[in-house]
């Protein structure tokens, strides 16, 4: 279908209206302290968004090495048998990222509620011969909570939800983000927390260094037809000229909204299709 477009003034954004589109998740396992100071033995494999818990416990090892990366999710997206997959539901202040992010209820082992940005996937561990079998460890959560920011602690908290729902994984510290045009950045160390002491993890884990977490995303406002979803019939809206929308949040209404729009409809369509591991 045609359309124009001329480039107008967008009226000022509301104080919380970036959201996450689409993007990615890193996690890097410092290997030699997690699985040699902590009760893990071995990093199994690592599993996207499709795999039921069932195939998780008994689907082959896929030797991942210490780097695990995962697509952000999406409000709406489903979860196989026995999975808890996280939507990311954040809507943040562009300039004021932390003091912008719902928070939940912070019971210490668990994070509840609130705001976050959700990826992945799990990981399996197998544990050393003292404790015996694996665990599971993902539907991953990131969310925010401000009683734990002090010298060390961010107050970002890296929740795991597959099986115990909300169970603080791991605080963020060493926090870094940015906002450059359309992409938010996150990156920071992962620090035992809470969860994994009340899981059985010796008292001296608690807020060892593990790895680093990097979160990539593509920002804005793609529901251009403000009916709660990012769907095809958002694309229409605007191609029939009852969508136009400042997709990227930059102040002005042209075609790089449009392209954005699409690229995001885009992403989630790969990711629905992306095979299993």
């Amino acid at each position: 279908m045609k359309y124009s477009l001329v480039v107008l003034a967008a009226a000022p954004s509301r104080a919380q209206d970036a959201e996450i589109l689409y993007g990615t998740a890193q996690i890097k396992f410092d290997l030699p302290t997690l699985l040699g100071q902590t009760p893990l033995d071995q990093f199994d494999a690592d599993f996207g968004i499709r795999e039921t818990r069932s195939d998780l416990l008994y689907a082959d090892g896929n030797s991942p090495g210490p780097i695990a990366t995962w697509t952000l999710n999406w409000p709406g997206i489903a979860s196989p048998s026995g999975r808890t997959i996280q939507p990311s539901t954040l809507k943040f202040n562009k300039s004021n990222l932390l003091g912008t992010w719902g928070t939940g209820t912070d019971l210490g082992a668990f994070l509840s509620g609130g705001e976050q940005i959700g990826f992945g996937g799990i990981t399996r561990f197998e544990l050393d011969p003292d404790y015996t079998g694996i665990l599971l460890f993902g539907d991953w959560g990131l969310r925010y909570s401000p009683s734990r920011h002090d010298a060390t602690r961010s107050g970002l908290v890296l929740t795991s939800n597959i099986d115990f729902a909300n169970a603080v994984f791991a605080d963020v510290g060493q926090l870094t983000t940015s906002v450059v045009g359309s992409t938010l950045t996150i990156r920071g160390h992962l620090l035992i927390s809470d969860g994994l002491i009340l899981l059985g993890f010796p008292d001296e884990n608690y807020l060892l260094d593990i790895g680093e977490l990097t979160i990539t995303a593509r920002i804005g406002r793609a529901d251009v037809n403000t009916d709660g979803l990012v769907t095809q019939a958002d694309l229409a809206a605007w191609d029939q000229g009852s969508g136009w929308r400042d997709v990227d949040l930059n102040g002005v209404i042209d075609a790089d909204d449009r392209a954005l729009l699409v690229a995001t409809l885009r992403a989630r369509r790969l990711e629905i299709a992306r095979p299993q591991n």
